[in-house]
């Protein structure tokens, strides 16, 4: 922790449970979070069923933050949130606390109907389990959504498996600039030494 102890989380721990103004709780989670306050784990994981997303969504970040595998529960359940915001706080999260767990709650939103969630599903997975994500970075490179195609490009060039440039090339006529770019990029990696 940057600095800690119950004398500094307690202020923060009070204004997430109890301010009546859901960007002050918000803000009270996400620096709980940044000032890695372990102590304030549970009053997070309280923050993560909160009725405002705005505070849902900063309290799965900030548990994310924290890397404390007791609060993969509460992210687990913000990985089916009805709110696009906070399943794209939860999928970080999950990348950052799932260290040898099942990616199956992760791998459940590659369908997503959010387009930044589906990107974040293909980025945390070629992190966290390289194997399983090559499937979900293939169907990225199909997406309808520019930013989930190069999401699956960087992925591949991620994994750095040669094996996967029949793919990227069969893409790399891609009508959005920056998606072809990013796709290039990763061929030039795969192709390189």
């Amino acid at each position: 922790a940057l600095c800690g102890g119950p004398r500094s989380s307690g202020p923060l721990i009070h204004m997430l449970s109890k301010d009546g103004i859901p960007m002050n709780r918000a803000a009270a989670a996400r620096s709980l979070g940044w000032l890695g306050l372990t102590e304030a784990c549970s009053a997070l994981r309280s923050g993560s069923r909160d009725p405002e997303c705005l505070v849902r969504g900063a309290a799965v970040e900030a548990l994310g933050r924290l890397e404390t595998a007791s609060a993969l529960p509460d992210v687990i359940e913000a990985l089916r949130d009805p709110t696009p915001s906070v399943r794209r706080h939860a999928a970080r999260a999950f990348g950052r606390l799932c260290d040898g767990h099942d990616p199956q709650p992760l791998i459940d939103l590659a369908a997503d109907q959010d387009p930044e969630v589906r990107t974040l599903v293909i980025r945390e997975l070629s992190q966290m389990c390289p194997d399983q994500s090559v499937k979900y970075a293939l169907s990225g490179l199909a997406d309808e959504n520019p930013a989930v195609r190069s999401a699956a490009a960087i992925a591949f060039r991620h994994l750095g498996d040669p094996a996967h440039l029949p793919h990227l090339e069969a893409a790399s006529n891609d009508l959005h600039p920056e998606v072809r770019a990013q796709i290039l990029m990763s061929i030039e990696a795969l192709r390189a030494p």
